[in-house]
């Protein structure tokens, strides 16, 4: 297995070839960039989605509003969709954020739509009772190290 070194620079220079690519990562490419726009090409070509970057920007600009809305819908069907399991809800918006920027890079905007993160509801898993209270605050009081202001504010809460 060759190192990963090599194989980074022969994928990136493989990118590179479109143009639209070239005018995106520059000349100093972030590997994150880089590693997250190769996520989105691996995705599409196992949807059997068209694969050359030259191609999506070339239709927009040539389309109108409802080929841009088709960009965006397959953009958020990635971002939003099971092959992005696993990752926390900031990651998947630094992800549709990164291919968004591609797009605008390259004079395309895709209209405005905001990532659906998954909300789990909230809730305690434990109460704390009077006495556990009682014992917390008693031990935050004898090790730590506090004002004489935040001591008499904990000893009225007691």
């Amino acid at each position: 297995m060759p190192p990963k070194p090599w194989l980074y620079r022969q994928r990136l220079e493989s990118l590179l070839q479109h143009r639209s690519v070239q005018d995106w990562l520059g000349r100093t490419p972030k590997k994150t960039d880089f590693y997250i726009f190769q996520a989105y090409l691996k995705w599409r070509k196992e949807k059997g989605l068209d694969e050359d970057p030259d191609r999506w920007i070339e239709e927009c600009l040539n389309g109108n509003n409802l080929t841009l809305v088709k960009h965006l819908r397959t953009l958020l069907e990635w971002a939003q969709g099971p092959s992005l399991d696993g990752l926390a809800d900031i990651s998947r918006i630094r992800y549709y954020c990164v291919i968004r920027a591609f797009y605008r890079k390259n004079f395309v905007s895709l209209p405005e739509a905001n990532i659906k993160v998954r909300r789990e509801a909230s809730e305690v898993s434990q109460q704390v009772t009077a006495n556990q209270f009682d014992a917390m605050l008693r031990k935050v009081l004898e090790v730590g190290r506090l004002s004489v202001r935040d001591r008499a504010i904990m000893l009225t809460m007691r």
